[in-house]
């Protein structure tokens, strides 16, 4: 009768009846596009692109502004009546001068550079973010299966021993620990379902867009861990993170702007003129120059202002850098963690949990213990194996956020 009741109870542990569902396969890579497609941050970054490739369109220039165009002609007050004769025209186009326009062209590319890398680090942000949301939901999911697989075993196991307890061959204290075990199972798979229908919403609210019904989640095991060096990310991330990027293109655009105040301090604007005019059906053409001279132009504040701002500059970009060499280390170590842990399991307490209940059943076997001894044993082996699934989901976890630091998302 014992062999029987080990028999049906290691169908319970090793979850080996498998639950038959219709599901439609919801891959990463369809969640990553359809964020491409609908996420309004993104959008947004798309238009900042646009705008700033239509302003390069402007700053190329010599002509930075409208002609000024100015006629005049003489008036009768005895009439109040224009003279036909007596007319003038004058005619000036503003001209830059010192290569202004190609330090703003200049600047305007390093916007559109900008906008180009902001584009780059909100995907790279979201699509990271994604991923961690992705992997919380699949290893949610591994878990459900798992556990009801076992609700299906144990449901077994209870009615054998509610027929064996009411012949009289075993306890029935055995019936209500079984009972008791399958009624707190049921509690965690209520809570896990609630906690898989939550990440869902939180995963739709990154997408922008709805997840298919009855979305089998498919995550892309790897197979092999990876467990990179600290001094290879730094690089990488010199190398990509679009953060470094822009603070170094931020630096250079207040070196941009101090060099255009100084061409502004000097002689940097002419305007040819031309005038024409007509007294009495005589005809004169004149022709000028204007000067635009800096002599009220507050050049000395000005020049301290973007003093301050290059040297603010510097510093973002320097705290930028260690910053990101922080958190990258941060993230190494606990993927030495893991490893270690990974380690552990697979050398010591998997090994050893599963000879334990081996030795267990033995004994119950021979009536050396009870059932309460026998579950307490696959308790423990259960709660390892848990634990042993989600230094996965860790491991993962850990992974994107060097992506997102790195700037280098992995395909």
């Amino acid at each position: 009768m014992k062999n029987k009741l080990i028999a049906v109870f290691i169908l319970t542990i090793f979850g080996c009846i498998l639950l038959s569902r219709d599901k439609t396969e919801f891959k990463i890579s369809d969640a990553e596009k359809s964020t491409i497609l609908h996420n309004n941050e993104i959008s947004v970054c798309q238009k900042e692109i646009e705008k700033a490739a239509e302003t390069i369109k402007m700053e190329g220039g010599f002509f930075r502004q409208n002609p000024d165009l100015e006629i005049t002609a003489d008036n009768n007050p005895a009439t109040d009546k224009i003279f036909l004769s007596g007319v003038e025209l004058n005619l000036s186009l503003p001209i830059e001068i010192n290569a202004q326009n190609r330090l703003r062209l200049q600047k305007a590319e390093y916007k559109l550079k900008i906008a180009n890398l902001n584009l780059q680090k909100t995907k790279t942000e979201i699509i990271c973010s994604l991923k961690k949301k992705f992997a919380e939901i699949y290893f949610i999911d591994r878990k459900i299966s798992s556990l009801q697989e076992l609700l299906q075993s144990q449901n077994e196991l209870v009615n054998w021993i509610k027929s064996a307890a009411a012949a009289g061959q075993i306890s029935p204290l055995d019936l209500n620990i079984s009972l008791l075990e399958t009624a707190a199972d049921k509690g965690n798979l209520i809570s896990l379902q609630t906690s898989k229908t939550a990440k869902i919403k939180e995963l739709e609210k990154i997408m922008n867009s709805s997840v298919p019904q009855n979305a089998e989640f498919v995550f892309p095991l790897s197979d092999s861990l990876n467990f990179p060096h600290l001094q290879e990310l730094i690089s990488k991330a010199e190398e990509y993170n679009p953060q470094i990027k822009i603070s170094n293109l931020q630096t250079e655009i207040v070196s941009l702007d101090l060099k255009l105040l100084r061409k502004n301090n000097s002689l940097s604007e002419i305007s040819p003129a031309i005038k024409l005019s007509e007294v009495d059906k005589n005809f004169s053409l004149g022709l000028g120059i204007s000067f635009s001279l800096p002599f009220f132009n507050h050049f000395e504040p000005k020049k301290k202002i973007l003093e301050n701002e290059m040297e603010i500059a510097k510093i973002r970009e320097k705290q930028s850098r260690e910053e990101i060499s922080k958190a990258l280390d941060k993230n190494v170590a606990v993927l030495q963690s893991i490893r270690e842990r990974f380690d552990l399991f697979d050398s010591e307490i998997l090994p050893l949990m599963r000879k334990n209940l081996r030795i267990s059943q033995k004994m119950y076997e021979r009536g050396a213990v009870d059932i309460s001894v026998l579950t307490k044993y696959w308790e423990k082996l259960n709660a390892a194996e848990q634990n042993y699934n989600d230094l996965f989901l860790e491991y993962y976890q850990t992974i994107f956020e060097i992506e997102r630091l790195t700037g280098n998302p992995q395909k």
